[in-house]
Formats: C-alpha cells, structure tokens, sequence
C-alpha cells in the first residue's frame, strides 16, 4: 500500500525521500519550493517567494487520504452515483420466502458471501494566496482555495421504522473559496475591508436503494409498502460575506473607539424530490384514504423543481475603551447578530411518512427563522 506513515505507520519498500526542497534566495527576491511524501497517498507540494517588502505569493497543492475500513460488505450494486440496485435472482428469492424471518435470513446468508467495500475518501486542497505592500500604509491581500473530497462513507437507509440498510455513500463535494482585504494602517487611524465568497458543489443530490423485501410498491388497507427508498443529500449552497472594520485612538485618556460591520448572504438550492417513491400513492387507492395527487409525481401535486434558501446575516460591533489614570481603565461596548429569513413560502398540501404509511392530507407551512442578538 502506497506511504502514509503519520496515520497507519506503513512505508514501502525500498529507498525514500521524504522532503524535497529548492530555495533560490537574492537580494531583491526570494523563492522557495517543497515537496513531501512525493508520490504517496498523503502527498503535498508548495513554492512561495516575493520580494520582500514589497509583495509575497504562495501556491500549494495538498492530498489527503483516509481509509474507514476495507472490510464493510453490502449486497447492493451502485448502477450510477447514489442509486443502489440488489441483484434480481435475490430479490426474487426474498419475495416468495414463507415468511419475513426467512426472507431476513435469505438476505444475511447473501450478505455472508459478498465481497468487501472500501470505505474512505481523498482530499485534496488547491491554494493561492498574494499579499502586497500598495504604499507604506495600505496594503492588499487575496486568496482563494479549492477542496475537492471524493470517496465513500456508511450511511443508513431504511424504510421507515424497520429494519436499516446500511449503503456506501457516494461522496463528491467541492468546496470553492475566495478572499479579499484591503487594510490601511495608520498611528492612530486602523481601518479594513474583507470581503469572502464560498461555493459548495454536490455531484449526488440524492441516495436511492431496492427494497430487498418488496418486488412492487402497493398501497392498500392491508399492504402499504415501496419498493424503493430515497433520501436527499446535501443541497448545493455559496455564501457572500462582507465586512468593514476601523479603529482610532483619541487624543485624551488613552482612549480608542473601533467598529466591525458585517453582512452575509447565504444561499442553497434544494432539489424537491417526489413526496415519496410508492407509486400505488394515487388518488382511487384502496386504502380508504383520500390522495388528492400522485405523491410520487412531483408536477401532479403542484411542487416546484427546487426549493430556495435564502438568509440574510447583519452583525455590528462597537467600543469605547480608555485609561484615565494608570490605575483606572474602563470599557464600553455594543454588539448585535441579526439572522433574516428571506426564503420563499411554500405549501405541502398533503404528505405520506415512510412511503408507506396512512397518507396525511394536513397541510405544512415551514415556519421562517428569525433570530436576534443584543448585548
């Protein structure tokens, strides 16, 4: 196995240099480069170099590798990314078993022979960063990072109370980061600007796996069961922030007066999945339940594509500090955090919990958060 000594203590054969490193120095300039555990699972490479006094830079790439266990088995086959298939000859053989217990024990006698999964995930992390002296008083700094994980983790699926599922879950997220400060620094005036961005990428939007015991979806008075089951995953989100901050020193008692403001705005699309994945959920059932719309059919119950959040996030501080005496000092000082909910109003007309259960024909309206902090 490739070298991650910090983690499992494991070195290849052979001989190996951990660190690499290049540094080209002279009077006007400066460069430095390295690498560590060149080629191996745990690898991570940088140069940065500028001219000092002047400006400064710094790229680096960087891996990460974690391994959860390669032991974990499922009898579920990944068709695409996150939907989860049994093999037919089992799910047949499951659906004609004299009774539930045998089926469970068709399934765990299945499981007992199927190869093993691996669970873990890499990481790996793209940065830039550049700083610079603009004038003797102002100075700029900009960066931005990109985190790509990839891999697989346990998580479980079940249908409704019973009994759970547990799947490999596919994991594909990029994280995208961006900054910027602008700072000006005087002897007695401070004053700064930051602004950050942040985007997160999801390439599974949702899990779907086989019901190993039901070959059919049905939904009348005595059987009320899915053939599939289906969770949504972490929604797609960026973020926008911004901030101002300044501090002055005033000309008696030592004192000073400083402010921070800050804003941000964050955002996420969420897929609106199907209320459920039993199609018999229709109105005309035989379940003695009014079904107003096809819950398994997203535009014949009136849903939207996609559900936006949006909040708004406002925060203040303020201070007054001085040192009359030698012996005596004093503060004062005012903050606030004031979250807005800006997201769209929405109406499920009706609901069914499980995909399996009685079908519910009250209506949900989420309820808007609203928070504030003073003090």
């Amino acid at each position: 196995r490739p070298y991650k000594f910090d983690e499992y203590q494991v070195r290849p054969n052979g001989f190996l240099l951990d660190r690499y490193s290049i540094d080209a120095l002279s009077p006007d300039y400066t460069l430095s480069c390295e690498a560590k555990s060149a080629n191996q699972l745990d690898q991570s490479y940088s140069c940065a170099g500028g001219q000092p006094g002047v400006f400064q830079y710094k790229a680096s790439w960087d891996q990460t590798q974690h391994f959860a266990s390669h032991e974990a088995r499922t009898g579920y086959a990944q068709t695409e990314a996150g939907v989860f298939r049994l093999p037919p000859a089992l799910r047949a053989a499951a659906n004609i078993a004299a009774t539930a217990n045998d089926t469970r024990k068709l399934i765990a006698d299945q499981w007992n022979t199927i190869q093993g999964v691996p669970l873990g995930l890499r990481e790996d992390i793209a940065a830039v960063e550049f700083k610079s002296r603009l004038s003797p008083t102002l100075t700029l700094t900009a960066g931005a990072d990109r985190k790509h994980k990839i891999g697989t983790r346990a998580i479980g699926a079940s249908f409704g109370f019973g009994n759970v599922a547990e799947l490999p879950e596919p994991l594909d997220h990029v994280t995208s980061d961006a900054n910027l400060a602008l700072d000006y620094a005087q002897k007695d005036l401070q004053l700064g600007f930051r602004y950050g961005y942040s985007d997160f990428r999801n390439a599974v939007g949702a899990l779907v796996w086989e019901n190993p015991e039901v070959n059919a979806d049905s939904y009348s008075a005595s059987n009320k069961k899915a053939s599939i089951g289906r969770m949504s995953l972490t929604p797609e989100n960026d973020a926008h922030t911004l901030g101002l901050s300044g501090g002055y020193s005033l000309p008696f008692w030592h004192a000073r007066v400083s402010a921070n403001l800050g804003y941000s705005r964050w955002h996420a699309v969420n897929s609106m999945l199907p209320m459920t994945t039993n199609t018999a959920l229709k109105p005309g059932n035989a379940a003695g339940t009014v079904v107003p719309c096809d819950l398994s059919d997203r535009a014949s119950c009136g849903l939207e594509e996609s559900v936006v959040s949006l909040m708004h996030v406002y925060t203040q501080e303020y201070r007054l500090s001085a040192r009359p005496t030698h012996k005596f000092r004093g503060s004062l000082g005012y903050r606030s955090y004031i979250l807005e909910n800006d997201n769209l109003d929405y109406t499920i007309n009706s609901w069914t919990p499980y995909d399996g259960a009685t079908v519910k024909a009250t209506s949900i309206e989420p309820e808007k958060a609203q928070f504030r902090k003073d003090r």
